[in-house]
């Protein structure tokens, strides 16, 4: 989960080191283990990645449009794979 997270970052050009994914990351697999209801927890991790982020001093005006980009290709990740599967013959 560390790299790909990194390697997510990496993606979208944000420069940061490995340490304050791997903090980032901690905490919000920690915060997993807590069971909130809001909307099914939509935007709970991104306000959570944006906080934390900006506590590494990245600018959260900047930011923001990249944890929005990495929720639309987890969508479309989803998405794919769920009309691969449903598009092979048993």
């Amino acid at each position: 989960m560390l790299f790909f997270a990194y390697a997510n970052l990496q993606i979208f050009g944000v420069r940061i080191d490995i340490w304050p994914v791997i903090f980032v990351v901690s905490l919000t697999q920690i915060m997993t283990l807590i069971p909130i209801q809001v909307f099914g927890g939509l935007g709970l991790y991104d306000f959570t990645y944006l906080y934390l982020y900006g506590l590494f001093g990245l600018d959260r005006s900047e930011f923001a449009p990249v944890i929005v980009a990495l929720r639309l290709c987890f969508y479309l990740t989803n998405l794919t794979l769920l009309t691969w599967v449903r598009s092979r013959p048993d």
